[in-house]
Order: C-alpha cells, then structure tokens, then sequence
C-alpha cells in the first residue's frame, strides 16, 4: 500500500519470536522509517509498528499494540501518533498531537499531571477496538493535509486498502459478538440476511 501511494521504496519487515510477531519498519523505531518528501524534499518521516499475536483460535494475527507515527528526520521528534493498547482500559485506540499549547498546558497541570503537561499526555479517543483509524488513514491526511508527494492513483490504492481493513474488522466484531452472545446469533444471521437483500435489491 506504501509503495502505491507515497514510497516507491517503502520496506516493511516482520520479526517472528515465539508467539509474539513485529511488522515494523526495519530496525527500530527511528532507524529507517519511510521517507515522505513534500515537492521533492525529504521533510518527513513515517514510522509504522504493529505488535501481534494469534487469536484465541490461533488462525488470525491480533494486534497487541500498534504505532503509526508521522515526525520530523532532522529531531526525530512526531508530528502525531495514531495509537493502538488492547491493555489500556479506555481510548484503547487514539491519536497524541506533539504540539504546543498554553491552555491544554493549564488544564492538565491543574488535572494535577505529573512533570510538565503537553498537549501530547492527552490521548484522543477514536473508534474502538476493531473500528480503529488504519494506516490508509494516516497516508490519506499525509497527502491531503500535510502535502506529501504520491504516487499515480494513489486514492484508490487507499480505498482498496481501507475497504479490506474495514471487511477484516467487520468479521472480527461479528465473530466477537457471537462469541460474547452466542443466543444472539440467529438474530445477527437475519441481520446478514437483511444487508444482503439490501444491497441486491
């Protein structure tokens, strides 16, 4: 997807260690990321890292953790990071802004943060666990908001990788409601049923 949109070059590698399997740019985090260059220049970098494991059915990676950054080279400091804890107990996933503002400043040291409050200790909720901002996203805003170069029908390329992360994560909630209410599950076969008809009428 990288590679249809706004690096040619783009690597991504996966590390297998027991159970536990990385999708990562290569090295760490900061070593080599995929380069974004705006008119040409090299003026950011995207850092991506997905943390997996298998599901309880040992049929599907689940991810753990995941990590979509978009930051400066030169610093190596982020712009934003699009986040993913299945741990956390709330805003499992959400984005952080590296940005500076006074007023977010006051709010949270009067919300009594330890250290100094940056807008960035506040994680913005989006979606839930499986209806998450996907990496198509993050390139998306990347070129629409930020400038980025890309390549040649670069938006369908987006779309196509969207539409199969929203297909996986639609079978996911379904498989899990059923799991979680399994005397539910004729009600959401009608429901199928009823999209179905839906769509071909």
């Amino acid at each position: 997807m990288l590679r249809g949109t706004v690096s040619p070059e783009a690597v991504i590698e996966s590390t297998v260690r027991g159970d536990r399997v990385v999708i990562s740019t290569p090295g760490k985090r900061t070593d080599h990321p995929v380069e974004l260059t705006i008119g040409g220049e090299h003026l950011l970098d995207l850092h991506v890292e997905w943390r997996c494991t298998w599901d309880h059915a040992r049929r599907y990676l689940a991810v753990v953790e995941s990590n979509v950054a978009v930051g400066f080279p030169v610093t190596r400091n982020p712009l934003l990071r699009v986040e993913y804890v299945r741990a956390r107990r709330w805003a499992q996933a959400h984005i952080q802004v590296h940005a500076e503002r006074a007023d977010y400043g006051y709010v949270l040291a009067k919300a009594g943060k330890d250290g100094p409050a940056q807008l960035y200790d506040v994680h913005l909720p989006v979606g839930d666990r499986r209806f998450r901002p996907c990496l198509e996203d993050v390139v998306e805003m990347a070129v629409e908001d930020l400038g980025v170069d890309s390549q040649d029908g670069w938006r369908a390329v987006v779309e196509e990788g969207r539409d199969r992360w929203r297909l996986i994560q639609a079978k996911s909630a379904l498989r899990d409601a059923i799991r979680e209410h399994p005397d539910q599950a004729e009600t959401f076969r009608r429901l199928i049923d009823e999209a179905q008809h839906e769509v071909s009428s």
